[in-house]
Protein backbone atom coordinates (compact mmCIF):
# COMPACT_ATOMS: atom_id res chain seq x y z
CA UNK A 1 0.00 0.00 0.00
CA UNK A 2 1.15 3.56 -0.69
CA UNK A 3 2.59 4.82 2.60
CA UNK A 4 0.62 8.05 2.31
CA UNK A 5 -2.66 6.14 2.18
CA UNK A 6 -2.09 5.06 5.78
CA UNK A 7 -2.53 8.67 6.81
CA UNK A 8 -5.77 9.41 5.05
CA UNK A 9 -6.88 11.72 7.85
CA UNK A 10 -3.89 13.94 7.14
CA UNK A 11 -5.81 16.13 4.70
CA UNK A 12 -2.78 17.52 2.90
CA UNK A 13 -1.58 14.03 2.04
CA UNK A 14 -5.12 12.89 1.29
CA UNK A 15 -5.72 15.81 -1.06
CA UNK A 16 -2.52 15.72 -3.05
CA UNK A 17 -1.52 12.07 -2.97
CA UNK A 18 -4.66 10.06 -2.20
CA UNK A 19 -7.80 11.31 -3.86
CA UNK A 20 -6.29 12.83 -6.98
CA UNK A 21 -4.27 9.67 -7.58
CA UNK A 22 -7.49 7.73 -7.15
CA UNK A 23 -9.15 9.88 -9.83
CA UNK A 24 -6.23 9.17 -12.14
CA UNK A 25 -6.74 5.44 -11.55
CA UNK A 26 -10.34 5.60 -12.83
CA UNK A 27 -9.64 8.06 -15.62
CA UNK A 28 -11.25 7.45 -19.02
CA UNK A 29 -10.41 8.88 -22.42
CA UNK A 30 -14.00 9.75 -23.28
CA UNK A 31 -15.13 13.22 -22.25
CA UNK A 32 -18.70 14.45 -21.72
CA UNK A 33 -20.02 15.86 -24.98
CA UNK A 34 -21.71 19.27 -24.73
CA UNK A 35 -25.22 19.32 -26.15
CA UNK A 36 -28.22 21.65 -26.30
CA UNK A 37 -30.70 18.76 -26.52
CA UNK A 38 -33.58 19.33 -24.12
CA UNK A 39 -34.37 16.06 -22.28
CA UNK A 40 -37.92 17.30 -21.69
CA UNK A 41 -38.52 16.85 -25.41
CA UNK A 42 -37.57 13.18 -25.52
CA UNK A 43 -39.34 9.85 -25.20
CA UNK A 44 -37.67 9.43 -21.79
CA UNK A 45 -39.71 12.36 -20.45
CA UNK A 46 -42.92 10.72 -21.64
CA UNK A 47 -41.86 7.36 -20.23
CA UNK A 48 -41.10 8.98 -16.88
CA UNK A 49 -44.56 10.51 -16.83
CA UNK A 50 -46.11 7.07 -17.33
CA UNK A 51 -43.94 5.56 -14.58
CA UNK A 52 -44.82 8.38 -12.19
CA UNK A 53 -48.52 8.19 -13.08
CA UNK A 54 -48.67 4.43 -12.50
CA UNK A 55 -46.90 4.75 -9.15
CA UNK A 56 -49.28 7.55 -8.19
CA UNK A 57 -52.31 5.46 -9.15
CA UNK A 58 -51.06 2.70 -6.85
CA UNK A 59 -50.96 5.07 -3.87
CA UNK A 60 -54.07 4.73 -1.74
CA UNK A 61 -54.33 8.34 -0.55
CA UNK A 62 -54.04 10.12 -3.91
CA UNK A 63 -57.13 11.74 -5.39
CA UNK A 64 -58.22 10.83 -8.89
CA UNK A 65 -57.40 13.34 -11.63
CA UNK A 66 -57.92 13.48 -15.37
CA UNK A 67 -54.98 13.21 -17.78
CA UNK A 68 -54.51 16.96 -18.16
CA UNK A 69 -54.42 17.58 -14.41
CA UNK A 70 -52.01 14.68 -13.91
CA UNK A 71 -49.66 16.09 -16.50
CA UNK A 72 -49.78 19.49 -14.82
CA UNK A 73 -49.05 17.94 -11.41
CA UNK A 74 -46.12 15.97 -12.85
CA UNK A 75 -44.51 19.04 -14.41
CA UNK A 76 -45.24 21.25 -11.38
CA UNK A 77 -43.49 18.75 -9.10
CA UNK A 78 -40.44 18.73 -11.37
CA UNK A 79 -40.40 22.52 -11.45
CA UNK A 80 -40.57 22.71 -7.66
CA UNK A 81 -37.78 20.14 -7.30
CA UNK A 82 -35.35 22.49 -9.01
CA UNK A 83 -34.55 20.02 -11.80
CA UNK A 84 -35.91 22.28 -14.54
CA UNK A 85 -33.58 25.06 -13.37
CA UNK A 86 -30.62 22.68 -13.57
CA UNK A 87 -31.69 21.65 -17.08
CA UNK A 88 -31.95 25.31 -18.07
CA UNK A 89 -28.36 25.88 -16.95
CA UNK A 90 -27.30 22.77 -18.84
CA UNK A 91 -28.92 24.04 -22.03
CA UNK A 92 -27.05 27.34 -21.63
CA UNK A 93 -23.63 25.75 -21.10
CA UNK A 94 -23.90 22.32 -22.75
CA UNK A 95 -23.10 20.18 -19.69
CA UNK A 96 -25.02 19.37 -16.50
CA UNK A 97 -23.34 20.13 -13.16
CA UNK A 98 -23.53 17.19 -10.76
CA UNK A 99 -22.45 16.63 -7.15
CA UNK A 100 -21.76 13.61 -5.01
CA UNK A 101 -20.68 12.93 -1.43
CA UNK A 102 -19.05 9.64 -0.59
CA UNK A 103 -16.94 7.96 2.06
CA UNK A 104 -13.44 7.27 0.85
CA UNK A 105 -11.11 4.87 2.66
CA UNK A 106 -7.85 3.20 1.77
CA UNK A 107 -9.67 0.24 0.26
CA UNK A 108 -11.52 2.50 -2.19
CA UNK A 109 -8.33 4.30 -3.14
CA UNK A 110 -6.36 1.10 -3.55
CA UNK A 111 -8.87 -0.73 -5.73
CA UNK A 112 -9.97 2.17 -7.92
CA UNK A 113 -13.69 1.67 -7.49
CA UNK A 114 -15.86 3.83 -9.79
CA UNK A 115 -17.67 6.85 -8.35
CA UNK A 116 -21.11 5.35 -8.99
CA UNK A 117 -24.28 6.47 -10.79
CA UNK A 118 -26.03 8.28 -7.93
CA UNK A 119 -25.42 12.04 -8.13
CA UNK A 120 -27.31 15.28 -7.38
CA UNK A 121 -27.99 18.49 -9.24
CA UNK A 122 -27.57 20.62 -6.10
CA UNK A 123 -24.69 20.63 -3.65
CA UNK A 124 -25.96 21.93 -0.31
CA UNK A 125 -25.98 19.83 2.86
CA UNK A 126 -28.41 16.94 2.98
CA UNK A 127 -29.08 17.25 -0.76
CA UNK A 128 -25.71 15.61 -1.40
CA UNK A 129 -26.12 11.89 -1.97
CA UNK A 130 -23.88 9.76 0.24
CA UNK A 131 -22.81 6.37 -1.05
CA UNK A 132 -23.37 4.36 2.09
CA UNK A 133 -23.77 6.72 5.06
CA UNK A 134 -20.91 5.08 6.94
CA UNK A 135 -17.21 5.70 7.35
CA UNK A 136 -14.45 3.39 8.44
CA UNK A 137 -11.75 4.23 10.95
CA UNK A 138 -9.46 5.44 8.16
CA UNK A 139 -12.14 7.14 6.04
CA UNK A 140 -12.82 10.69 4.97
CA UNK A 141 -15.96 12.11 3.37
CA UNK A 142 -15.42 13.78 0.03
CA UNK A 143 -17.79 16.08 -1.83
CA UNK A 144 -17.20 15.93 -5.57
CA UNK A 145 -18.32 18.39 -8.25
CA UNK A 146 -18.38 17.42 -11.90
CA UNK A 147 -20.05 17.82 -15.25
CA UNK A 148 -21.84 15.28 -17.42
CA UNK A 149 -23.30 15.32 -20.91
CA UNK A 150 -27.03 15.04 -21.54
CA UNK A 151 -26.54 11.52 -22.96
CA UNK A 152 -24.82 10.42 -19.75
CA UNK A 153 -28.01 10.79 -17.71
CA UNK A 154 -30.74 8.19 -17.21
CA UNK A 155 -33.47 10.77 -17.76
CA UNK A 156 -36.45 8.45 -17.37
CA UNK A 157 -35.40 7.49 -13.85
CA UNK A 158 -34.24 11.02 -13.00
CA UNK A 159 -37.55 12.61 -14.01
CA UNK A 160 -39.63 9.92 -12.28
CA UNK A 161 -37.68 10.28 -9.01
CA UNK A 162 -37.86 14.06 -8.88
CA UNK A 163 -41.55 14.16 -9.77
CA UNK A 164 -42.43 12.49 -6.46
CA UNK A 165 -43.89 15.20 -4.25
CA UNK A 166 -41.74 15.88 -1.21
CA UNK A 167 -38.64 14.13 -2.56
CA UNK A 168 -35.71 16.38 -1.57
CA UNK A 169 -32.78 14.22 -2.64
CA UNK A 170 -32.29 16.19 -5.89
CA UNK A 171 -31.06 13.03 -7.54
CA UNK A 172 -29.47 12.68 -10.95
CA UNK A 173 -29.24 9.04 -12.01
CA UNK A 174 -26.44 8.47 -14.50
CA UNK A 175 -26.05 5.77 -17.11
CA UNK A 176 -23.53 3.12 -16.11
CA UNK A 177 -21.08 4.01 -18.88
CA UNK A 178 -21.29 7.77 -18.41
CA UNK A 179 -18.11 9.81 -18.13
CA UNK A 180 -18.07 12.49 -15.43
CA UNK A 181 -15.67 15.40 -15.72
CA UNK A 182 -14.56 16.12 -12.14
CA UNK A 183 -13.31 19.67 -11.58
CA UNK A 184 -13.52 20.23 -7.81
CA UNK A 185 -13.70 18.38 -4.53
CA UNK A 186 -13.80 19.08 -0.80
CA UNK A 187 -12.74 16.94 2.14
CA UNK A 188 -14.27 16.47 5.58
CA UNK A 189 -12.29 14.22 7.90
CA UNK A 190 -14.89 13.90 10.65
CA UNK A 191 -17.39 11.07 10.52
CA UNK A 192 -20.15 11.95 8.07
CA UNK A 193 -23.70 12.43 9.33
CA UNK A 194 -26.33 12.87 6.59
CA UNK A 195 -27.71 16.39 6.60
CA UNK A 196 -24.71 18.00 8.29
CA UNK A 197 -22.03 18.10 5.60
CA UNK A 198 -21.58 21.50 3.95
CA UNK A 199 -17.99 21.72 2.69
CA UNK A 200 -17.09 25.40 2.52
CA UNK A 201 -13.56 25.68 3.89
CA UNK A 202 -11.71 22.99 1.97
CA UNK A 203 -12.73 23.17 -1.70
CA UNK A 204 -9.94 22.16 -4.05
CA UNK A 205 -10.07 22.99 -7.74
CA UNK A 206 -8.26 20.60 -10.09
CA UNK A 207 -7.64 20.36 -13.80
CA UNK A 208 -10.80 18.68 -15.14
CA UNK A 209 -10.43 14.91 -15.40
CA UNK A 210 -12.97 12.52 -16.93
CA UNK A 211 -13.63 9.43 -14.83
CA UNK A 212 -15.88 6.39 -15.00
CA UNK A 213 -18.98 6.17 -12.88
Amino acid sequence: MNENMKHIKDLDKFDTLGFESYLESIKVQDKPIPSKKDPRETKEFESAFEVWKNDRDDAEDEEEKDAEDLREEFEDNLEESGLFDAIGEMLAHGLLKVHRAMSIDTDTLRHGRPLGIYWCFESEGDQIYNMDGTTGEDASTVSIAGRVGVDGVDWETTFALNAVEGNEEKEIRLNKKAAVEVYEYAVKSDEFQPGTFTPKEKKIAIDPISVKC
